[in-house]
């Protein structure tokens, strides 16, 4: 799947150092969206569906998005922002697609990418993340390729030393926007090996413990 989305980005003029935002939730083509980018030397741009309108628009102009994938039920109400946007030549829908969108499905013809990654170096850039809870709009903050290798001790010690279990089982309720649920559960679930479970459904604290229950989570992060 991650080579299919990567010919298809490619098809859509993405390349090396371009900014592709990702306005999904937790889901498995999130995932995806972001492999892919990291595969073909994109810059993987997360963004929150809890942004409102103001600071989506705000981190889509300050990136320099070239392609939003995007999912239609969060898009649809702030569809006109895009106008605004003037490096955003292309938006991915899940869902139903618009006049002037192409639905991200497309990736299923795309032809499989052939041969190895692109060739990139422990300080290319990777994952640009906007903060929260700063004053005024968010600051864009860019991470290295190196930061999945350089945050691994401080995720062992944080779960005690216990990710080598066998059969884990890792789920997270922060959103996937926020840099938190990729460099404390989704990254170690994929470099481990791990089961990776998800959810869109929003925190409640009793749905969360039968979620858990029923998927036999053993990790999590979970928020105050």
């Amino acid at each position: 799947a991650v080579r299919r989305i990567a010919t298809l980005f490619a098809s859509l003029g993405v390349a090396r150092g371009d900014r592709v935002a990702i306005h999904t939730d937790a889901r498995p083509e999130t995932v995806m969206a972001h492999l892919a980018c990291y595969r073909m030397g994109a810059i993987a741009t997360a963004l929150s569906q809890r942004y409102g309108p103001d600071t989506l628009s705000h981190c889509l102009r300050d990136s320099g998005a070239r392609l939003l994938v995007t999912e239609a039920q969060a898009w649809r109400p702030v569809a006109a922002l895009r106008a605004d946007c003037r490096a955003l030549e292309h938006v991915l829908v899940i869902g139903k697609a618009e006049a002037g969108e192409r639905p991200f499905a497309a990736w299923r013809e795309a032809a499989t990418q052939t041969g190895p990654c692109l060739d990139t170096a422990a300080e290319d850039p990777a994952l640009l993340v906007y903060t929260s809870g700063s004053t005024g709009q968010p600051k864009g903050v860019l991470h290295a390729h190196r930061l999945l290798h350089g945050y691994t001790p401080s995720i062992a010690l944080f779960y005690d030393l216990s990710l080598d279990m066998p059969d884990a089982v890792l789920w997270t309720p922060a959103d996937w926007g926020w840099v938190a649920a990729w460099v404390d559960t989704i990254w170690p679930a994929l470099q481990l090996g791990h089961r990776l479970v998800c959810s869109p459904h929003r925190f409640e604290p009793d749905w969360a413990l039968d979620f858990m229950a029923r998927h036999g989570v053993t990790h999590t992060l979970l928020l105050p």
